[in-house]
């Protein structure tokens, strides 16, 4: 049975409102999962501390998937442990060409190395056809950038900081009108 993902917009002191469909509509007979509004949430969060340091590293998993859903990508959040070194799988279906990302989110103190680059490197070289994205709130060392960078890597891998992280909330906010 496939679940229908509505992001209620409601303000929490407001009662969620079950959205009517039409009958024909194929959504209509799908079981309904209200997922709370995480995403606006953090960022009131955000804007209000201005800090990442509050997010729990499950919840960082949690919005990356938000994010990528909202930007049109069938997301499968893997499982918290053993998740064969991804968090998050993002495929989108094109005309052109069909995307597939593993995506690996580490929200650590200390800045991702260039040993957790190598390691998300040989996952991909078990799915050859995915492109990898490796999102850290805490940075990344000089030498994982300069490894990253090379020809032959830059092409299959990409690394997004907290930066990145702000962008792609904005971004999703404004496609909601939150902003």
């Amino acid at each position: 049975m496939s679940l229908l993902l509505l992001f209620n917009r409601a303000p929490p002191a407001e009662t969620p409102r079950v959205p009517v469909l039409p009958e024909d509509d194929l959504r209509a007979k799908q079981q309904l999962v209200w997922v709370p509004p995480l995403t606006q949430r953090l960022i009131r969060l955000l804007k209000q501390q201005g800090t990442w340091d509050r997010v729990e590293p499950r919840a960082l998993e949690e919005i990356v998937a938000e994010l990528f859903d909202g930007f049109g990508y069938e997301v499968e959040l893997t499982k918290r442990t053993r998740d064969g070194g991804r968090d998050v799988i993002a495929v989108r279906h094109s005309t052109i060409k069909d995307d597939k990302y593993l995506i690996e989110c580490k929200h650590w103190d200390d800045k991702v190395g260039v040993s957790v680059v190598r390691e998300l490197l040989g996952v991909g070289a078990a799915e050859p056809n995915s492109g990898l994205i490796l999102v850290s709130t805490s940075g990344f060392t000089a030498d994982a950038r300069v490894f990253a960078a090379r020809e032959q890597v830059q092409w299959i891998l990409s690394l997004r900081d907290r930066d990145d992280l702000d962008g792609w909330i904005e971004q999703y906010a404004r496609q909601r009108g939150w902003l």
